[in-house]
C-alpha cells in the first residue's frame, strides 16, 4: 500500500477545525419565520416583503407568504458584500452572523444554545430609522442590543 501524503491529513484537519469553529446556523425554514416577523414589523408599505438573494431561503420565505422584492426596505444578507450593498441603499439589513453587525447589519438571527437569538445593533438601527425604517417595539424588546 502507498503511504498517504502528509498534506491530505493536514487538509482534513484544517477543514474539521473550520467546521468546528463555525457557529451553528438556523435552517432556512427556521430563519424564514423570523424574517417574516421582521418584515411584518417595519410598517404597512413594506409588510411581508424582503430582498433576499439566497434561493433556498427565498423559497421558504415564499411559502411563508413573504414576497421577494428587490425594492423592499428589509434585506437579508449572507455575506459582508451583501451587508454593505444593502446598507448602502438604506435597507434594514438582517443576517444570520452576529459578526456582520459591526459591518452594517442591523439585526442578526443566530442559534445559541440550540435556540434562536436576536441581536440588534443600536447604531445601525438608528441609521435605519434615519432612512425612514422603523422596527416594531416587540422585535426591539426581544433582541439583545449590542454596540
Amino acid at each position: 500500500m502507498e503511504p498517504v501524503p502528509l498534506r491530505i491529513p493536514c487538509i482534513l484537519a484544517a477543514a474539521a477545525a473550520v467546521a468546528l469553529a463555525a457557529p451553528p446556523r438556523l435552517s432556512p425554514h427556521e430563519l424564514s419565520g423570523f424574517l417574516k416577523m421582521i418584515s411584518a414589523s417595519v410598517g404597512e408599505a413594506n409588510r411581508n416583503k424582503i430582498d433576499c438573494l439566497d434561493d433556498r431561503l427565498a423559497s421558504d420565505l415564499k411559502k411563508e407568504g413573504v414576497a421577494i422584492d428587490p425594492s423592499a426596505r428589509v434585506g437579508y444578507a449572507e455575506s459582508l458584500v451583501q451587508v454593505r450593498t444593502f446598507a448602502a441603499v438604506d435597507k434594514l439589513v438582517v443576517c444570520s452572523d452576529k459578526s456582520l453587525l459591526k459591518d452594517g447589519a442591523a439585526l442578526a438571527v443566530v442559534k445559541e444554545g440550540g435556540k434562536p437569538t436576536l441581536y440588534l445593533s443600536g447604531a445601525n438601527l438608528r441609521k435605519a430609522k434615519e432612512a425612514g425604517i422603523t422596527l416594531s417595539d416587540t422585535v426591539v424588546k426581544i433582541a439583545q442590543v449590542v454596540d
